[in-house]
């Protein structure tokens, strides 16, 4: 049963995994905000340091989210792949088969 069930589940959440990318790629990564303005404009250099660090460690975080469902994506649709399991194949000769039946030749 769950073999029949797993892959079109996978490739769902695949496919929500690259929409939610795609989207979150789209909105871009983190901007400078307000108190870093202000840091820079006033010269306090060790809350501008802070406050850049703290944009850094965002957008890393932004970089790495994306790249996270990328490889999610990827990695479902290999597990769907993997599930899947080969058509049943019939055997030649054998019982109800054309060609093994007298006269179905």
């Amino acid at each position: 049963m769950m073999h029949r069930i797993l892959p079109p589940i996978c490739l769902v959440l695949a496919l929500l995994a690259i929409v939610a990318a795609f989207a979150r790629w789209n909105a871009g990564s983190p901007e400078a905000d307000m108190p870093l303005h202000i840091a820079r404009v006033s010269g306090d250099e060790d809350a501008r340091a802070r406050l850049e660090e703290d944009l850094q460690a965002r957008r890393r975080a932004h970089r790495l989210s994306v790249v996270g469902l990328f490889a999610a994506s990827a990695l479902l649709i290999a597990a769907a792949f993997v599930a899947m399991r080969p058509p049943r194949q019939s055997v030649r000769g054998m019982k109800g088969s054309p060609r093994g039946s007298p006269g179905g030749g």
